[in-house]
């Protein structure tokens, strides 16, 4: 559509379909376990022991071998798009 310069005209905009809900992100939080569903992927966490892609958290310091053991786990935000989880240990 062509307008003169300095012209107006009024438009009205209406959506289209209207997207579906999402059905967000779903945490399942026991005593041994939590679980995170992100419907696209689900991620379980065993609490008694930190895993990194399946290996023990460890690191070498002056000769000395640590490895994380957590202690608390704490879900510090949920909501639909985002969860945060604070893992505490020793």
């Amino acid at each position: 559509m062509d307008l003169p310069a300095s012209g107006s005209r009024s438009f009205t905009l209406q959506t289209g379909i209207r997207p579906q809900a999402v059905a967000g992100i779903t945490v399942a939080n026991d005593a041994n376990t939590l679980t995170v569903n992100t419907q696209a992927a689900t991620f379980l966490f065993n609490k008694a022991e930190f895993l990194v892609r399946g290996q023990s958290f460890q690191v070498q310091s002056g000769g000395a071998n640590y490895q994380a053991v957590p202690t608390n786990w704490t879900i510090e935000e949920q909501g639909p798009m985002k969860v945060v989880v604070r893992v505490e240990g020793v």
